[in-house]
């Protein structure tokens, strides 16, 4: 079951196209969330005045800071982002419709873990990209994830889930080891720690034991158990890692 995958890949047709386009806009508000975002726009402000396309922008916060083209596959993203102001096309990670080599810079955020093969975008990225131009990617690496302050032997299921719910969990982890085999110049990459101190924000977290009982991993007794063990010394951590590269 990837519940995640499954919303963010097809936002229109997901159970809260809305809910999905409001939850980006409350992500943005997180200081952390807010510092690895700073990153991925730094590395790209020194590309304009050559055209730069953010692809899978969602409402176009990020698209608009930088006067990027912003790249998305559903209405409900694009009619808000549009609302707000900027240039937006209707387009996939996997088709753009942007011409090859007409790209100076292209920025993902939380996209290409989304993707059934990652591949296929990244070839598509280096497609669009004009010789020297530069990718930024901002993807989670879902192996990084720790959960504390729940009952310590539940816990180890709920974190396997959550992996499992996404396509490319550990994709920000792999992502500069697959850009230098493509070729691309320059790779780096920076980790950026997010940390949540309230279950209630934690990707619907809550929601999770009921869903293992659903799937018969879990008893009803033991879903009561883990979110009853949900205390104040909850914690949960992960890492979103911003890699780059020259084409």
């Amino acid at each position: 079951m990837r519940f995640v995958s499954s919303t963010y890949s097809d936002v229109d047709r997901s159970g809260d196209p809305a809910g999905a386009a409001a939850w980006m806009d409350e992500m943005a508000t997180w200081p952390s969330v807010r510092a690895y975002k700073d990153r991925t726009l730094d590395l790209l402000r020194d590309v304009v005045p050559l055209p730069v396309v953010d692809v899978g922008c969602g409402v176009g916060n990020d698209a608009r800071a930088i006067g990027a083209i912003g790249v998305d596959p559903s209405f409900t993203m694009l009619t808000e982002a549009r609302r707000r102001g900027g240039a937006y096309a209707r387009g996939d990670v996997l088709a753009l419709p942007i011409a090859a080599r007409s790209m100076g810079g292209v920025r993902t955020d939380r996209v290409l873990q989304h993707v059934p093969d990652p591949s296929d975008a990244l070839d598509e990225i280096a497609r669009v990209l004009l010789v020297g131009g530069i990718a930024v990617l901002a993807e989670p690496d879902q192996g990084t994830l720790r959960i504390d302050g729940t009952d310590p032997e539940l816990t180890p299921a709920i974190v396997r889930f959550r992996v499992g719910s996404i396509n490319n969990a550990r994709l920000g982890g792999e992502l500069a080891d697959r850009l230098t085999a493509m070729g691309f110049t320059d790779v780096g990459h920076e980790s950026f720690p997010i940390e949540l101190r309230d279950s209630a924000l934690a990707f619907g977290l809550p929601t999770w034991p009921s869903m293992l009982v659903a799937r018969g991993e879990w008893t009803r007794d033991e879903a009561d158990r883990f979110l009853a063990s949900i205390g104040p010394d909850f914690r949960y951590r992960f890492d979103v890692v911003v890699t780059w590269g020259r084409r």
